[in-house]
């Protein structure tokens, strides 16, 4: 009778993370396509060797704004992403990245499953 028990409750946990994974795919599509570009620019970054163990981004006004970090960030700069913030804010809705910022210069934490949407884009 407990195996019984333990093999239904697997079970609907199974359900329920094919349901997330599901609708967190189908959120990112939607967001490909709100957001090309950016997207596209994180693939590169994501991509990128060097940078396989960041899961932060900083958002800048432009290049010439300097920004000193002691670990690795992406940065994306407002002055080449039309509405950066409000991007930003639409993946944060949909639990893809969390705001962390310490200071003045807004930094978000990338979740594993938006890295791992955005790396297969």
């Amino acid at each position: 009778m407990l195996q019984v028990a333990i093999l239904r409750r697997n079970i609907q946990i199974n359900v329920v993370k094919k349901k997330k994974i599901k609708k967190c795919k189908n959120a990112f599509k939607q967001i490909n396509i709100l957001m090309p570009d950016l997207i596209q620019e994180m693939n590169v970054d994501f991509n990128n060797p060097e940078f396989i163990s960041a899961r932060e981004l900083a958002i800048l006004p432009n290049k010439r704004v300097s920004f000193n970090s002691r670990q690795k960030r992406f940065i994306y700069y407002e002055e080449q992403h039309n509405d950066l913030k409000g991007k930003i804010a639409i993946l944060e809705n949909h639990n893809f990245v969390y705001d962390v910022t310490p200071g003045n210069t807004p930094i978000y934490r990338i979740t594993e499953e938006f890295w791992e949407l955005v790396k297969k884009a």
